[in-house]
């Protein structure tokens, strides 16, 4: 077959390009020179194909001849063994080749990491030798590894083109001449480099017949492999015991030997590199991260809290367990049948113990691996490592009904320190979902949370104690319909002695009214009681003072005058007591003032009026009322019954002639009072106060009738007195006054009836006083005192009592005799008849008397 039609072929098969996998590249040299390499080549790459084929590669083959290059193609791995036996060489009588060409097109078809395999035996064209750059650059973005197999020269006596080397160390790769003979050598390197999955170069040396190198082994260092090129090599490699290391040879020919280094342990280490001439060392390491890894719908605080494989279709955390000397640096999700990769945004759970967390939602049936790059903390060198294949659970899976079983997650005792919060993990199996109840020892239900970890029947349970300040047993139960399980954990709370106040209080001023608040916070074990003073008084709470214990503020609702003062905030447990003070003011207090808008109301009987006193200023704001007293008094009296007051409002429904008076509105707060009043005036017809009487007096006594008289209008008031139902007229010795108090001396002739007559337009009023003046008796004295009478004749005795009052009573006596009463008259008068009568008049205030001698005389 052509070269041509080679080409055509690869021309016409389509490449799966997937972006993911490594590229496994055969840069074959195709010209005539090559005969028996590619012979080789072909009897060779069936068994290395079919030793690597499981591994997640893509396969390429660019041949290159004179002067084509490629094209390259993407094969399957049966696809690419097939293509290898389809190669024929053609051409090429030319030397040196145009390799660089060949090696830059593998480097930009194929994927980062890749494995570049290059078979020639001619130096590369001058020419090229400014691609050394781009191949350079092309290495450095890609990561891949280009190992050239040399099988000759361009003349026996030339050496191997430093061109070659340049690129093998810009490339993490090695060049190794070949002869015909050991060609087939050069199958086992691939193997081993593919299969191995070496990941890092970490050294390329040249020398010149001898080297020594020194290196060190790390814990995470699992393989070397140490590649030396040039005549006759060799390596001892010496431990740090001064041991020589056991060594497995892979290649050992004349110009290439290969030897690998398993179950390394840690430390320095030596090797001696020999040759018969220039020669070339790599230094290949496996370095592999010991990664713990779990699942979960909740972020898990350890692997216990973790399932081996994600439930599909929900976000879930991925917990991811590195070394502590590890820094996470990237996560990389491989799905295994597409080859995508996934890179995942992680964060620090834990750094210190290596704890990260990451998440997603996986799909039900796609098998993944998770990819660890990690950064060594000390020396920055960066390691890689890839799980096993995790398949996601099976959604919808049954099992047998079964009893609750309860595991502890963590450890049985937990401590705590005062105040923080803590959260405990329980793992349920069971089947049906069981309910889960977390209870602490005094049987308080403590909030929780249940979250499936693997279908269908365990459960991980998770139950908080928010603010830990004691110790308590902390049952985890649950309960399905076959049974019941619970298990229970210690919580250890650990508090040194501490007291230190937080909040104290502070002077402050509050506007009348206002919410006013004092702080007083302690931060104190054992604990502290808190309790407050108000100038010297224990403060409980009340309608105006609260306390707030989650804000620690003793809370004035609504101040007012009373709640001014000193405050004191008592802190005290049995190791330490503390007492802190603070005064409280106020501020926007005023005088209250008040307005009535009428001060004078006139009414008539049966009137009614409303009158208001309105507040105009005043904080706090003023309370009202109202007092009474009459239009001419000074004390207060109550309130006449019929007029009603409430707040700033006096109302008389019907008015009467008692409810006249002046009315007080009086506004009082803390500062003081005001008042402002009306005075209530209703009309009536005269009243006099005095009642009717009668009086005796005596005669020049001085005689005062009082009339008071209440009216309004004002009444027209005036006295008048009777003698004997005949008005009699008063004389100048007779006063009345303003008060209408008339006075006078008592005469005889002042005994009478008096009155006194008030009159408005309402009515009329008449006081009535009965004036006797009591008059001592005065007989007038007779003309004749003797009287000389005829015997037999009739005698006729005069007593004429002038005066007296009361009216006196008078009798006869006959003086000298004890007979019964005389008449006035004596008839036929006789000799027994002579002698002295007196004539005695006689009342309450005195006696007097007259005396007449009656002398008889015959006829």
């Amino acid at each position: 077959m052509s070269r041509l039609l080679f080409i055509f072929l690869f021309l016409t098969i389509n490449a799966v390009h997937v972006l993911s996998k490594k590229s496994f590249v055969f840069v074959v040299d195709t010209t005539i020179s090559m005969t028996d390499e590619i012979s080789i080549i072909k009897s060779n790459i069936n068994a290395t194909v079919d030793s690597i084929k499981d591994y997640d590669v893509e396969f390429i083959l660019l041949p290159f001849g004179d002067p084509d290059i490629g094209p390259p193609i993407n094969e399957t791995a049966s696809g690419f063994i097939d293509m290898v036996h389809l190669i024929e060489e053609n051409g090429g009588n030319d030397c040196p080749e145009e390799s660089l060409g060949a090696i830059k097109m593998a480097l930009e078809w194929s994927q980062p990491n890749s494995y570049i395999y290059v078979f020639t035996d001619a130096r590369p064209r001058t020419k090229d030798i400014d691609q050394i750059n781009t191949i350079t650059n092309l290495c450095e973005t890609q990561k891949s590894q280009v190992l050239i197999f040399l099988t000759g020269k361009c003349s026996p006596t030339e050496t191997i083109d430093a061109v070659y080397y340049d690129v093998a160390k810009n490339c993490r790769g090695s060049v190794v001449f070949y002869d015909l003979g050991s060609l087939r050598y050069a199958f086992k390197y691939i193997k081993e480099t593919v299969k191995t999955q070496w990941n890092q170069v970490d050294a390329q040396y040249d020398f010149l017949r001898e080297k020594n190198i020194s290196f060190a082994v790390d814990t995470y260092t699992t393989d070397m492999m140490f590649s030396i090129a040039g005549e006759h090599p060799d390596i001892e490699i010496i431990n740090h015991f001064g041991e020589k290391v056991d060594v497995q040879r892979i290649i050992n020919t004349s110009t290439a030997c290969v030897v690998i280094m398993q179950q390394l342990t840690e430390g320095e280490y030596k090797a001696a590199v020999t040759g018969g001439d220039f020669g070339m060392v790599t230094i290949y390491t496996r370095r592999t991260i010991h990664v713990e890894f779990g699942f979960s719908s909740k972020i898990p605080r350890s692997l216990d809290e973790t399932s081996k494989a994600p439930i599909p279709g929900i976000k879930c955390y991925i917990l991811v367990i590195l070394d502590a000397n590890l820094e996470l640096t990237s996560i990389k999700l491989q799905i295994a049948k597409t080859g995508e990769e996934i890179h995942l945004q992680y964060q620090a759970l834990d750094e210190t113990r290596g704890y990260y967390i990451a998440n997603n939602i996986f799909e039900h049936g796609k098998t993944f691996k998770l990819s660890i790059t990690a950064r060594h903390k000390e020396n920055n060198s960066v390691i890689e490592g890839v799980t096993p294949p995790v398949k996601p659970q099976e959604p919808g899976m049954l099992t047998e009904w079964m009893k609750p079983e309860v595991q502890i997650i963590g450890p049985e005792m937990n401590w705590a320190e005062f105040g923080d919060s803590t959260t405990f993990a329980c793992k349920v199996t069971a089947f049906p979902k069981p309910r889960i109840i977390w209870e602490d020892d005094i049987g308080n239900t403590l909030p929780s949370q249940c979250v499936l970890v693997e279908i269908p029947s365990v459960y991980l349970t998770y139950a908080n104690v928010a603010n830990a300040t004691r110790n308590a047993n902390i049952t985890c139960m649950a309960e399905n319909a076959m049974g019941a399980d619970a298990i229970s954990l210690k919580l250890f709370v650990n508090r040194t002695n501490t007291f230190n106040v937080l909040k104290s209080p502070s002077d402050i001023t509050v506007g009348y009214g206002e919410e006013g608040k004092l702080y007083c916070e302690v931060d104190a074990y054992p604990t502290a009681e808190i309790t407050w003073l108000h100038n010297n008084t224990a403060v409980v709470e009340n309608d105006n003072i609260m306390f707030e214990p989650e804000e620690h503020t003793l809370v004035i609702r609504n101040m007012d005058i009373e709640s001014t003062g000193e405050y004191i905030c008592k802190i005290e447990n049995e190791v330490e007591s503390r007492s802190l003070g603070a005064s409280v003011f106020i501020t926007g207090l005023e005088m209250p003032e008040v307005n009535v808008e009428s001060s004078e109301v006139l009414l008539q009987p049966g009137d009614f009026t409303e009158q208001q006193c309105s507040i105009t200023k005043g904080l706090p704001l003023p309370i009202v009322s109202w007092k009474y007293k009459l239009s001419d008094g000074y004390e207060y009296i109550d309130i006449p019954e019929g007029v009603y007051v409430k707040d700033g409002t006096l109302k008389i429904s019907s008015a009467e002639t008692f409810h006249g008076g002046v009315y007080v509105c009086e506004a009082e707060n803390i500062l003081g009072t005001d008042m402002d009043q009306i005075t209530v005036k209703v009309q009536f017809a005269p009243r006099i106060k005095n009642k009717d009487e009668s009086m005796v007096v005596r005669r020049g006594d001085a005689v005062t009738l009082a009339c008071n008289v209440e009216a309004f209008p004002k009444a027209q008031v005036h006295w008048e007195m009777q003698q004997d139902d005949v008005i009699i007229a008063l004389d100048s010795s007779h006063k009345t006054d303003e008060s209408h108090t008339h006075t006078f001396v008592a005469r005889a002739n002042d005994s009478g009836t008096y009155y006194c007559i008030a009159e408005n337009s309402m009515g009329k009023a008449v006081r009535t006083v009965n004036v006797t003046v009591m008059v001592s008796p005065y007989i007038k004295p007779p003309l004749i005192k003797n009287i000389t009478q005829p015997m037999g004749t009739d005698v006729n005795f005069e007593c004429y009592v002038a005066r007296g009052s009361p009216v006196p009573s008078s009798r006869w006596e006959f003086i000298g005799h004890s007979i019964g009463p005389l008449n006035y008259i004596l008839k036929n008068i006789s000799k027994r008849d002579e002698g002295i009568y007196r004539c005695t008049a006689d009342n309450m205030l005195a006696v007097d008397t007259i005396r007449i001698a009656l002398k008889i005389i015959q006829n």
